[in-house]
């Protein structure tokens, strides 16, 4: 195999001043995009780094649909005593309108938007409690301190638990 053209960074998608200015054909944010804290910042320099023509493809959840264990999490972290401990910097899922309204300010005036609505399946609440705990960065729990964690693991357990048929979740 013959090595590609491309390289890997590490950085923040509103801070892209290590390249040039139109040096992309195409930007793409794959299941990362709801974690930026600045989208708009994000899609300023998305649009600042691609060449005239290129595309920018965002992959990841929608405000438009929240799935069944989005919905569970913040359920129970909106229990005693876990309530007490907002989620400093959770994910910001875009309903289509507002991110319609922000590629729109970065200068995206054409484009395609394909809302698919993909749920999250697991075998038992064991199974998504692991799957949310390695996807989500570490912030599965919020703020809450790490002594709750446990509680809060078993209580969300249980929930999805009360929803496992025998094709699962």
């Amino acid at each position: 195999n013959e090595p590609g053209n491309f390289s890997f960074y590490e950085g923040r998608a509103e801070d892209l001043s290590r390249f040039a200015p139109a040096s992309f054909d195409v930007v793409y944010v794959n299941s990362t995009f709801h974690w930026v804290q600045d989208q708009a910042g994000a899609l300023r320099e998305f649009a600042r780094v691609l060449r005239p023509g290129g595309r920018l493809g965002i992959s990841g959840g929608s405000g438009d649909f929240v799935a069944v264990h989005e919905r569970i999490k913040a359920d129970v972290l909106l229990r005693e005593p876990y309530r007490d401990y907002p989620e400093e910097a959770g994910p910001k899922f875009l309903k289509q309108t507002d991110l319609e309204r922000l590629l729109d300010e970065a200068g995206f005036s054409r484009r395609e938007i394909v809302t698919n609505t993909i749920v999250k399946g697991a075998r038992n609440g064991a199974e998504m409690i692991e799957w949310l705990d390695t996807s989500s960065s570490g912030k599965t729990y919020g703020g809450i301190p790490l002594d709750l964690r446990g509680r809060a693991r078993e209580e969300m357990k249980l929930e999805w638990d009360k929803i496992t048929t025998e094709d699962g979740i």
